[in-house]
């Protein structure tokens, strides 16, 4: 079994990578890695699989512990899984001993130059850590990173590493995670990940107002301003508090530092790193100050964003008059007083919220889903009479059964409005247009989505549509299916012929059931449901194949498509939702074998 071990280091995307592991575990058994559960606090932040390979000790040091790692063998092996995946910036200070204790592990990590990190470490020192003190120009520019990399490539031989250049136009596809996954050799020819970022810097102007209230260290206080700060951050220029001359002088010792070690180490691609960090410019040099106006706006947005916060800041003003605090912080304070003053309407708004114990204002929620199986009144009485073609129509969106979440259809509603989307189900003539032949549709449709298998003479019939669909793993699909039928009796058809195999389905269970619907000739409609709806056309035609075990990216994927916002509606789990490949690992591999025509029509798309 080959081990990875991904070891940050810090700054170079971790935490974007192990949320994304973290939420798609499912999605790595499919292709036979393991990567261990762990923990994510609210902003998707974690220390990774660190304590599925360490234990703490008495004094809180950390021991390797090989009975963890045999307990983490085992269950891959019992998964089925070729590869074993760990990720923490954890392990970057202990990458000499789990080199030692894991002789067939490779290290897995990122060099990043050193010059991006600096400002950046500052920020999250401001943003997490209670700084309050001003950035100042790096006089010595040497990389520890750097220096622990160099001392492990010395022990090391070269083959247990995979080092990668964390450099935007150097990522496979231009993004960290599918650069990570090519890394370690999972093809990512037909994955997009959703560059989101995850505890990302502050804006200037929220850099220098938390470093000017830092002094005050209620966790409460600061957890409610950081997610406001955070808010506002979004989508704004990158800056520098670095000197002109500071910045020369850092970018060149760090260049230097970066080029004697791929002299040392040659690395695919060395040179092109280094034509990048010297072409480097500096950002937007900016003054480590705020204007008393930015003060005001950061005030009264966040009393908006976060009503009862209005006695906290009365609080925090009363604090600083007893505090040790420079200029700067006493500038920002006076103006925090003089604006809470003008402000005192909102002490009355923080009466209301506490006296009712009602939280920040929350957006007013979507209108209830409608189902999409059958059409509307308005939609009833517009039929037009059947034509030849529809070029109005924009979308065709074919619903494979159990290949997409419910989560889609209310998405597509919000985007497009329930009266512009026809669902082509049993009724409304599904048999029909998976024949080829036209439907009577409404007026002013833009979006047809239902239970229709794709044919080529949709082309001529929606001239300006664009193609979808869904896709679930075919075993899990037909696990989901199996779940479905035992519980609702629908389809009807099947679940009758799962009867002649029992006097009672009460006592047949799901994997049972399933292993039937499997192996029985009059289940082989369900079972090779791909095929049919691909053969006409195949999904290499599409427009657009999303995955269900990558739902969040694909969404984003479809939004660039159809050049409108998909809300990405989270649903609670069903029950009876947990995967195949988890549940029962043996009887997935036994599914996957069994199902090989549909597994080579649609894998790669998983």
């Amino acid at each position: 079994m080959e081990i990875f071990i991904h070891v940050g280091p810090p700054k170079t995307g971790t935490s974007f990578i192990q949320q994304w592991c973290s939420r798609h575990r499912e999605w790595f058994l499919i292709k036979g890695v393991f990567y261990p559960a762990h923990h994510l606090d609210k902003n998707l932040i974690s220390s990774g699989n660190l304590l599925s390979l360490f234990e703490k000790g008495n004094n809180g040091d950390l021991i390797f512990s090989s009975k963890k790692l045999e307990a983490v063998q085992k269950e891959a092996k019992k998964l089925n899984a070729n590869k074993l995946l760990f990720s923490s910036e954890y392990f970057f200070e202990h990458i000499d001993l789990l080199l030692e204790k894991i002789p067939q592990a490779r290290v897995v990590l990122y060099l990043r130059n050193e010059l991006e990190v600096v400002e950046s470490s500052h920020n999250q020192s401001v943003k997490r850590h209670f700084k309050t003190s001003p950035f100042e120009d790096i006089m010595h520019p040497i990389s520890s990173s750097l220096r622990r990399i160099l001392r492990s490539f010395q022990t090391y031989p070269s083959q247990r590493f995979l080092l990668r250049f964390y450099a935007k136009n150097m990522f496979v596809k231009g993004n960290i995670v599918t650069d990570f996954l090519d890394t370690i050799g999972l093809d990512t020819s037909n994955i997009s990940v959703q560059s989101k970022p995850i505890n990302s810097s502050y804006s200037h102007k929220a850099l220098e107002f938390k470093r000017a209230v830092n002094f005050y260290k209620k966790r409460d206080f600061h957890t409610a301003l950081d997610e406001y700060l955070q808010w506002i951050s979004e989508n704004t220029p990158k800056y520098s508090l670095l000197s002109e001359t500071g910045y020369t002088h850092a970018k060149n010792g760090y260049l230097d530092q970066i080029k004697e070690f791929l002299n040392a180490f040659p690395q695919e691609n060395g040179e092109k790193f280094i034509n990048i960090c010297e072409r480097k410019i500096q950002a937007t040099r900016v003054p480590q100050f705020i204007h008393s106006n930015d003060v005001k706006n950061i005030v009264k947005g966040w009393l908006s964003f976060h009503p009862r916060s209005y006695e906290e800041l009365r609080e925090l003003c009363k604090t600083a008059k007893k505090s040790n605090l420079e200029n700067y912080q006493l500038n920002v304070i006076r103006t925090i007083e003089s604006t809470l003053q003008n402000e005192r309407h909102l002490s009355f708004i923080n009466i209301i919220c506490r006296a009712y114990n009602l939280g920040p204002f929350q957006r007013p929620a979507k209108n209830d889903f409608v189902s999409l199986e059958y059409p509307t009144n308005h939609q009833q009485r517009t039929l037009e009479p059947m034509l030849c073609d529809h070029p109005g129509v924009e979308l065709i969106s074919h619903h494979i059964p159990k290949s997409v979440c419910r989560s889609f259809e209310k998405a597509l509603t919000n985007a497009y409005g329930r009266e512009s989307i026809f669902g082509v189900y049993e009724n409304t003539g599904a048999n029909v247009l998976t024949s080829g032949r036209g439907i009577s549709l409404p007026k002013d449709v833009y979006v047809l989505h239902g239970h229709f298998a794709s044919h080529v003479n949709h082309k001529a019939m929606f001239p300006n549509a664009k193609r979808i669909c869904w896709i679930r793993d075919p075993a899990e699909r037909l696990w989901l299916l199996t779940k479905h039928i035992l519980r609702n009796k629908q389809p009807t058809t099947h679940y009758k012929n799962l009867l002649k195999y029992t006097l009672d389905l009460t006592e047949l269970s799901v994997e049972e059931a399933f292993y039937l619907i499997l192996t029985k000739p009059e289940f082989e409609v369900i079972r090779n449901t791909y095929q049919r709806y691909f053969q006409h056309i195949a999904p290499e035609n599409f427009d657009f194949i999303g995955s269900t075990h990558r739902y969040e990216d694909s969404l984003s994927e479809l939004e660039n498509l159809i050049n409108l916002p998909l809300d990405n509606l989270e649903e609670s789990k069903k029950p009876d939702s947990e995967s195949l490949v988890i549940k029962h690992p043996e009887t997935y591999l036994k599914a996957k074998s069994l199902l090989s025509d549909e597994f080579n029509l649609v894998q790669k798309f998983c």
